[in-house]
Parts: C-alpha cells; sequence; structure tokens
C-alpha cells in the first residue's frame, strides 16, 4: 500500500509514520516548511514534500506527485486555546485543507484514493450523554466549528461517491505532545519537579473528565481503517472518562511524589470557559466494523510521557 500522510511531523503522523514503515508500506509524508525534521524521524532522508493546505494548486500537485492510495489528513491547527486566539486562521487552515483535497479528489483520476480525515469527539454535544456517531453536533470552540465542517464536507463527498472517511478522535497522548497541551504541560512540570527544576506547575480547572487514551492505540486504529477499507464515520476513543486528577496523579506517582496536591496552582486564566466536565464516548462502532479497541493502560502512557521529559532534561529516574 502507498500513503500520504498530511502533517506528518506532528504526533499522530510520526507514530503513524513508524507503524505504517513496519508494515512495509510506501509512505510520502507532507510538512510545513518552517518544520524541521531530527535525525530520528521515521520518514528523514524520505520522501517528505514541503505542503500548504490552503493552496489548491500545491495540494494537486503533491496528491498527482504521490500517487497515493490512501491519504491520512493529519495536518491542521488542533490546539483549542490557539484557536480561540486565532479563529480565522484556524478556519482557513481546517476547512480550506479538507476542502482543497475533495476537490482534487473529485477529479476522476483521483477519485479512488481513500481519503482518512482526522476529525474530533469536540465537535459533539457532549450535554446529551454518551457520545456516539450518531450525536448531534454543537461543537463549542472554533477549534471544533471548524473541525465539525470538515467533517460535513467529507460527509457530503462520500454522498457524491468518494471514498471519505472521518476517524473521530478522542483525546490520544504521546511523549511527543507538546507542552501546549495540558497533558505535556503535566508531564513536563513533574519533570522538572523531579529534578528540582521547578517547584509548581500552574493549570485551570483540573476537575475534568475525558475520553484520554494512547496516540499509539488511536494510530492503530487509522492503519485498521485504511486496511479494512472502511468508509464511514467511526469514532476512536477508549470508552472511559478518565479525570484530569488521574493524569496527575500517575504522572506524580512515576517520579514517587504522591502528595501531589501540594504542587499545583490554580490559575484562573488558564480555565476554558466552554470547557465540558465531562465527556463520556462509546467506539463500540469500531470494535465491531475495526476489530479495534485501546490496549495501553494509562499509568503506561502517562509515564512514558514523563520519561521522556526526564530523558530531554538530562536526566532518568528509572
Amino acid at each position: 500500500m502507498r500513503a500520504l500522510i498530511t502533517g506528518a511531523a506532528g504526533q499522530d503522523g510520526t507514530l503513524l509514520s513508524e507503524e505504517l514503515l513496519a508494515l512495509n508500506w510506501d509512505l510520502v509524508g507532507t510538512k510545513l516548511a518552517s518544520e524541521v525534521l531530527s535525525e530520528d524521524y521515521p520518514l528523514y532522508g524520505s520522501q517528505v514534500e514541503i505542503l500548504d493546505i490552503t493552496d489548491f494548486d500545491s495540494v494537486k500537485r503533491v496528491v498527482a506527485s504521490a500517487k497515493p492510495e490512501v491519504i491520512f489528513h493529519l495536518a491542521g491547527i488542533s490546539s483549542v486555546g490557539f484557536s480561540i486566539e486565532n479563529p480565522e486562521l484556524t478556519k482557513s487552515v481546517n476547512v480550506g485543507g479538507v476542502e482543497n483535497f475533495l476537490k482534487v479528489l473529485s477529479d476522476a483520476q483521483f477519485s479512488n484514493i481513500h481519503f482518512i480525515n482526522a476529525a474530533t469527539v469536540e465537535i459533539y454535544d457532549a450535554a446529551k450523554g454518551v457520545i456516539t456517531e450518531s450525536s448531534s453536533l454543537e461543537p463549542q470552540s472554533p477549534y471544533a466549528q471548524s473541525k465539525s465542517e470538515g467533517y460535513l464536507l467529507c460527509r457530503a463527498a462520500r454522498q457524491t461517491g468518494l471514498p471519505t472517511t472521518n476517524a473521530i478522535l478522542s483525546n490520544h497522548e504521546s511523549y511527543l505532545r507538546p507542552v501546549e497541551f495540558v497533558t505535556g504541560k503535566i508531564a513536563n512540570g513533574v519533570a522538572r519537579i523531579s529534578l528540582g527544576l521547578d517547584t509548581r506547575i500552574e493549570l485551570g480547572n483540573i476537575d475534568v473528565a475525558k475520553d484520554w487514551c494512547s496516540a499509539r492505540d488511536i494510530v492503530a486504529g487509522l492503519v485498521s481503517i485504511a486496511s479494512k477499507q472502511f468508509v464511514g464515520d467511526v469514532i476512536l476513543a477508549s470508552g472511559e472518562s478518565t479525570n484530569l486528577t488521574e493524569i496527575i496523579r500517575e504522572a506524580f506517582s512515576y517520579v514517587g511524589i504522591e502528595n501531589w496536591h501540594d504542587y499545583i496552582t490554580f490559575k484562573e486564566s488558564l480555565i476554558r470557559k466552554d470547557e465540558r466536565r465531562e465527556i463520556r464516548i462509546d467506539p463500540s462502532l469500531a470494535k465491531r466494523e475495526l476489530d479495534w479497541s485501546t490496549t495501553t493502560p494509562l499509568r503506561d502512557w502517562v509515564g512514558e510521557m514523563v520519561q521522556h521529559h526526564l530523558d530531554s532534561l538530562g536526566e532518568s529516574v528509572h
């Protein structure tokens, strides 16, 4: 199989590249011109194209050059905080990128390419119970709104005969998660405290529960979608709602600190007014259609994140 991965330098793109290379897929990745790839990047020295997904001609050029059987569209703006500060840019990138790819794929010579779009569970109305693929849409942030529009574009394209899939992803984390995201901030902060480089972590509301899981598990789900040629909408999630305090507790426990409350400082400016207190998700369709489910325990992926920061700061406690 031959695949094109947009956003190949990001968390999901990196892990997906590793997974597909291990399966002997032929890959072409895309990245921003500003992104620099390290020598340990999976596609380092291979075919990586610079791509602005908001530019139609560039998208068409890359698709024509790569000749993929599958496109994993992972590129885009994924930070809710950034989207709140930059709503127009977020829409331009997240909606415009999907539009451009679907426009290219509407050409008969590309119409058999399986387009897998990375959507998010944040497009749904979590206040009305457990989220399924048929839940009503009610995005609460510019990020979620943009992903909702991309999701609808893929559904509309599917009605015209294009093989499109919305892979609707829950919160998924790994050692590659930047510190701009709360889990990355926690992992980095715990490592710094453990090494005596800091004394506190500033956080907003920590009494929130989401379906957090391992990014490696989510990537395995994406591979299943492509391998089984699943066309439709499918949620990839653990099915378990985990409070953020559990992640904090596990992170501190990894470095032998049990009194984690003593190291957390509440900062009101970090509270997201639109944040839902609890998100519960039913991933049974993925289990049924893809024979997929998450397998990595919370403790394992949280520990991996903390260890990564310990290593990058120059010391390991394990």
